[in-house]
């Protein structure tokens, strides 16, 4: 199984030995269809897998460089926004969705507390909340997931 890393993008080697490889019940496919080398951007959420796309090079092709495993690492941000957003539907409460918009305003915890009559720790515990719901670390990347 695939540790759960903000790496998301993993060729067939760095998952499996040749030896393992050959041993397993993917060989057959692997081998019939003459497969030289295979990359798998793998779209997670919420610490599971949700799926994955893959890339495979055939006999003749070159084998896929740690540059090509860069770029596509670089865009599985985007296209996890794309595809992962429509799979995973995240419900806020209203008192989520008002903190929200005053997060996207700019407003600060102190300002969100005072326009909404409520602790500066409700409002922490709130966005925790959030966070957790929309697998985020920060404001910056909940506005990102969330709009």
């Amino acid at each position: 199984m695939i540790e759960m890393c903000q790496q998301t993008v993993f060729t067939i080697k760095d998952v499996a030995s040749f030896d393992t490889l050959r041993k397993s019940d993917y060989y057959p496919f692997y081998s019939s269809y003459q497969m030289k080398d295979q990359m798998v951007l793998y779209f997670t959420g919420r610490q599971r897998i949700l799926g994955g796309i893959g890339f495979s090079r055939f006999n003749g092709d070159r084998p896929f460089s740690k540059k090509d495993q860069e770029i596509l690492q670089t865009l599985s941000v985007y296209l996890k926004r794309l595809l992962v957003s429509n799979v995973e539907t995240v419900t806020l409460s209203m008192r989520e969705k008002e903190i929200f918009q005053l997060v996207v305003q700019g407003r600060t915890n102190e300002e969100i507390s005072d326009q909404l009559w409520i602790s500066v720790n409700t409002v922490k515990k709130h966005l925790q909340n959030m966070y957790q719901k929309c697998d985020v670390k920060n404001r910056t990347e909940l506005i990102y997931k969330l709009t």
